[in-house]
């Protein structure tokens, strides 16, 4: 134990910065002393024991960034230690001439291959139904009239505000697509090959998803949105006024896309200006 505790301390060392290495030793050595006093084990640590070491220190008048460094101090020499000891076991194994993994797999075995493709497709699948409401709307309004690049970053802003969802790549969102059109669950033609447009056409459309995705966005985040996508404007500019987001969101009206018309009165009011 104590080889494998002194091994995990030069990980932690490896990688943290002078200061903080000698904050972190400190909080160890209090941590190590405390234990000792109560003959109790420093790692693993039990929670109940760490908990009540936290809360002496609290009491004592340690403030809570210095508890929160110790804290720190413990759960990193403890995960250092896990990683090590995996790390050891591994070794052993090697030399016992053992070699993790699916056997089948590693040996080229199809049938193997297609259980293991099977159980992580049905994994996949399982996580995207879960969240279907949240981007398939956007896809059926977008696709196939817009390249999945664009779907791709109107759905990643989204993904933005509302914080902790994954992003989409482009390849991983036709994937998905793809796969839920093999199981019949939605319609295959999201999957025809956009065409090709007028580059005012596709900023209409780019617009007029941006705007159906989030009604309740402004011209003006709209317009901030454009930009920080490195969108042109219709005259080649990097910089969106809240003019030129209206002034596409008219047309889309105009051609019928659906979720442009939900504006605010002022901002259709004629003469506003953001």
């Amino acid at each position: 134990m104590a080889e494998e505790i002194a091994t995990a301390r030069g990980y932690i060392a490896a990688s943290r910065a002078s200061a903080t290495r000698t904050a972190h030793a400190a909080d160890w050595r209090r941590f190590e002393a405390w234990c000792r006093l109560r003959e109790a084990a420093t790692l693993p640590a039990d929670p109940a024991l760490v908990a009540v070491h936290f809360a002496s220190l609290a009491a004592h008048g340690l403030t809570p960034p210095s508890i929160a460094r110790a804290l720190g101090a413990v759960a990193k020499l403890e995960r250092a230690l896990i990683a090590e000891r995996t790390k050891s076991g591994l070794r052993a194994a090697r030399a016992r001439g053992r070699v993790g993994g699916n056997p089948g797999r590693r040996a080229g075995n199809p049938d193997a291959i297609r259980k293991v493709r099977a159980r992580r497709d049905a994994a996949h699948l399982d996580g995207v139904l879960a969240q279907l409401d949240s981007w398939l709307p956007i896809v059926r309004r977008m696709r196939p009239d817009q390249p999945w690049g664009d779907v791709v970053r109107v759905l990643n802003r989204g993904h933005d505000r509302k914080g902790g969802t994954a992003t989409w790549t482009a390849e991983r969102l036709r994937r998905t697509v793809r796969q839920l059109a093999a199981e019949g669950i939605i319609e295959a033609t999201l999957l025809d090959r956009a065409r090709p447009e007028p580059s005012d056409g596709r900023l209409i459309r780019l617009v007029a998803g941006i705007k159906a995705a989030a009604p309740d966005r402004t011209l003006q985040q709209i317009a901030t949105q454009l930009e920080a996508m490195h969108e042109r404007t219709p005259r080649g500019g990097t910089r969106w006024h809240p003019s030129y987001v209206k002034h596409l969101l008219v047309q889309a009206e105009r051609l019928g896309l659906a979720g442009t018309t939900q504006t605010t009165s002022a901002e259709t009011t004629p003469g506003f200006r953001r």
